[in-house]
């Protein structure tokens, strides 16, 4: 009960009005209305790891517009009225040029892969060095897993599966999850088995979608 009522709260802070600005400052998807004004978010492409978002706002008032640049991801371009403005930054923000009372805002986001190992130091995959790192990993804002629902060979014991992450690659999921575009495919060495496998680490938010199963978190990374 409580994590569905923290569910409706997030709605509350995707987006905020100070002054003469509103800040968004959560690529959350749906439509979202507060004092008059409403903001629509909208996954709108995904090729490799960049995903293109889509800001709808339809304002009571004229507004500059801050678009929050978010730790877990790098931004590629931020086109308002044909115009790139992603180096108008301040403060963490992208700032339109002038205000608006309706405006879209095309934002592609680069997601970054990210290692937490178990001192909780974050790293990203491109900073591992040689040796077997234990840790969970991080994709953009999703925490990623691997369940026996999905990978019931990668949970047989005994589980000291190690995944080389030079080959985790981003993938579509083949099923009808509404998760599926923030896959990511990944082989890895069981030792009961004679040859590498293939397995598919998922945000362990799509769970909610599903029977909850056995979910693998800290894994074992390996250059390969």
């Amino acid at each position: 009960m409580h994590g569905l009522v923290a569910l409706d709260a997030l709605n509350d802070f995707v987006f905020s009005v100070k002054d003469d600005e509103l800040f968004i400052d959560l690529y959350t998807e749906g439509k979202f209305k507060k004092s008059g004004n409403q903001v629509k978010i909208s996954l709108i492409d995904r090729k490799d790891n960049l995903f293109k978002y889509r800001l709808k706002l339809n304002l009571n008032s004229e507004l500059r517009i801050g678009i929050r640049i978010p730790q877990w991801a790098d931004v590629e371009e931020c086109m308002v009225e044909k115009k790139d403005i992603s180096a108008n930054l301040s403060n963490g923000y992208i700032i339109t040029d002038g205000p608006f009372d309706q405006v879209t805002i095309d934002i592609t986001l680069k997601y970054k892969m990210t290692l937490i190992d178990k001192s909780r130091n974050s790293f990203s995959i491109e900073q591992l060095r040689d040796g077997t790192v234990t840790g969970v990993l991080k994709y953009g804002p999703y925490l990623m897993g691997i369940d026996d629902a999905a990978d019931p060979e990668f949970t047989a014991e005994p589980n000291d599966n190690i995944i080389y992450i030079d080959t985790i690659t981003p993938i579509i999921g083949k099923d009808d999850n509404p998760m599926n575009e923030f896959y990511l495919s990944a082989d890895y060495r069981h030792s009961g088995f004679p040859s590498k496998l293939s397995a598919t680490l998922r945000p362990i938010s799509s769970l909610s979608f599903e029977k909850r199963p056995y979910l693998m978190l800290s894994l074992n990374f390996l250059k390969n």
